[in-house]
């Protein structure tokens, strides 16, 4: 189910047996942490960014680097020069939040291009919360960064899930979408059952949403940016 949306949104092609399901993303990006990289290694986290994911690298004992967004002609912005000097020899993570929250940016191809190309080149890791997908107004589109190419898919483990859009937070169910073989055996190396069951009211929730519920969310989109354009006049 999860595979035919994210080729019919965002023209992602993805194997299913690359998709594992989860509790939900938080709890994905704390094991993504513990498993791809050492206590004490860096994770580049922009900021501001959703707290958890701040929380996340203390929790478990890996080093912040923080890279400030910069206020800019189309809303927040990557510095990419501050970006490229704060990534130093011992980061192995590079965490994403795309669409931002809470700044709201949806990162266009051209920025997520520059994302790509720099964790290529310093080898990092990159884990990519894209919870909130389906919220993107009319004008700007999602780019899921796994879906650039071949070499930055390897290092990505995508997370996404249909609570945020279809307002189902409490059920707790998301999906893990990892790039490449190695990524997933590492990641599952920590047992199942330490990683927590999934619920059924949460798998069924989400298959409605990700099948059925689509005109409901059009009609939200709409209904929200006309609050947004409210709120702006």
């Amino acid at each position: 189910v999860f595979a035919r949306r994210a080729l019919e949104r965002f023209g992602w092609s993805v194997d299913p047996h690359d998709v594992l399901v989860l509790t939900d993303v938080v709890q994905a990006f704390y094991i993504g942490l513990h498993t791809f990289c050492e206590p004490g290694d860096g994770v580049v986290v922009q900021t501001p960014v959703y707290p958890p994911i701040l929380n996340a690298c203390g929790d478990v004992g890996r080093r912040r680097i923080d890279t400030t967004l910069v206020p800019g002609p189309r809303g927040y912005e990557i510095d990419f020069d501050d970006l490229r000097a704060k990534v130093d020899a011992h980061a192995r993570i590079f965490m994403l939040c795309n669409p931002q929250n809470p700044t709201g940016r949806a990162f266009t191809r051209a920025e997520l291009e520059q994302i790509a190309t720099l964790a290529i080149e310093r080898d990092l890791i990159v884990i990519s919360d894209e919870v909130h997908a389906d919220l993107v107004f009319p004008g700007h589109t999602h780019v899921p960064i796994a879906s650039l190419g071949p070499e930055i898919a390897a290092r990505t483990l995508t997370l996404m899930s249909a609570t945020k859009a279809f307002n189902i937070a409490g059920l707790r169910c998301a999906v893990a979408i990892f790039g490449s073989d190695a990524l997933k055996t590492r990641f599952r190396a920590l047992p199942s059952h330490i990683r927590g069951g999934i619920n059924s009211f949460g798998l069924g929730a989400s298959e409605v949403a990700w099948t059925q519920a689509q005109p409901w969310l059009d009609e939200v989109l709409a209904y929200l940016d006309g609050n947004r354009a409210l709120v702006a006049d």
